[in-house]
């Protein structure tokens, strides 16, 4: 009985780390400089299963709804999107569906996804709905851009899960008066996000005169935030849950 615990406990390990989502295994990172799996040899979308290249381009301005369109006719795969020089830009993304995928940094530094230069940004770069479930790993960096937003930079409805990672950043989101999300984050009714230690959410502003605007993260009432990262400097607050201003 030990022994077969003792495997068990092993493949569920070596399963979950190759999506980087369980900090008990060794991480898989390495080799390129970067916080991708070691066997990732270069930016693009991986299949985390086959560790194979897809073959999804990941260029072009509206590059993001190619890769959302995939991972969500691919429900059951586990998809990684290794990010390195140059980033990946969205400009009309599509909602996330079921979609499994961990967006990385390839290569030294932090790399960014971001809303294609000046787009009308109406929709949230990433709207994570009902089974879905994006991870920020390390190296990344989700930006708003230039100009203002009329939406979140990330929704996360109900059913949908969004995970931050140690090293991951989202910061540069600036809410027009218009708007209807109130913060670079929001999390609706039924949603649950994690930040996990050596994450940062930063450098946010919510504009317009809703008292329930914040900047940071926005959680509904009946949404999950856990938070053990890093969310400050963010205005005129960093985290409201409810009608309540945490900090």
């Amino acid at each position: 009985m030990r022994k077969r615990r003792i495997f068990r406990a092993a493949a569920v390990c070596a399963a979950v780390a190759a999506v980087l989502a369980f900090a008990g295994c060794d991480n898989p990172a390495g080799g390129n400089g970067g916080g991708a799996p070691s066997w990732i040899t270069g930016p693009g979308l991986w299949n985390a299963d086959t560790q194979t290249n897809t073959g999804v381009s990941i260029a072009g301005d509206n590059a993001l709804s190619s890769i959302i369109i995939h991972a969500n006719s691919n429900q059951n795969t586990p998809l990684i999107l290794a990010v390195g020089g140059v980033d990946v830009t969205g400009t009309s993304p599509a909602a996330m569906t079921g979609a499994n995928l961990t967006i990385v940094g390839f290569g030294a530094g932090q790399r960014t996804v971001s809303f294609h230069g000046s787009t009308n940004r109406d929709a949230p770069l990433f709207q994570v709905g009902s089974n879905a479930r994006l991870t920020l790993g390390s190296g990344i960096r989700i930006i708003g851009g230039p100009g203002g937003h009329n939406a979140a930079l990330i929704r996360v409805n109900d059913g949908g899960t969004f995970i931050m990672e140690s090293g991951s950043t989202i910061s540069g989101f600036r809410r027009s008066s218009s708007g209807s999300d109130l913060a670079a984050v929001v999390v609706n009714s039924g949603g649950v996000f994690t930040m996990n230690s050596g994450a940062t959410i930063t450098g946010n502003e919510a504009f317009g005169t809703t008292q329930l605007r914040v900047g940071g993260v926005f959680v509904a009432d009946t949404g999950t935030f856990t938070r053990n990262g890093n969310v400050t400097g963010n205005t005129p607050a960093n985290v409201r849950r409810g009608g309540t201003i945490e900090d």
